[in-house]
């Protein structure tokens, strides 16, 4: 872990190395996401770089400053917002269906 001082601006740079394994992705998105109960809930494996710049460069929600750069896969998720849940669900349905029209035009080409 490093907390990175700059004597010429205000604030620190926090810069981590994080490993998680079988974590609660609630509990990982309460750190970053200022809502009183975590969007979802499930299982999540991470190994990734953590770079949350100070405020002052920048300013916004520690949500938009937040960089994370690595691997990660979640696992038996639910989303706790029924209206965040049907907008993943329309976004993947709207995948299946240009997953199929891109199958139909290779189709057609062969």
């Amino acid at each position: 872990m490093a907390a990175c001082f700059d004597p010429y601006r205000k604030g620190k740079e926090v810069l981590l190395e994080v490993t998680a394994q079988n974590a609660r992705i609630q509990d990982m998105l309460l750190l970053a996401v200022p809502t009183p109960k975590s969007p979802m809930t499930g299982v999540v494996n991470l190994k990734t770089k953590f770079d949350l710049p100070a405020a002052s460069q920048g300013g916004g929600e520690v949500v938009d400053r937040l960089k994370l750069k690595g691997q990660f896969g979640i696992a038996e998720v639910s989303f706790t917002d029924r209206g965040v849940r049907e907008k993943v669900e329309n976004l993947s349905d709207r995948r299946k269906g240009v997953l199929m029209i891109s199958m139909r035009m290779i189709r057609c080409r062969n």
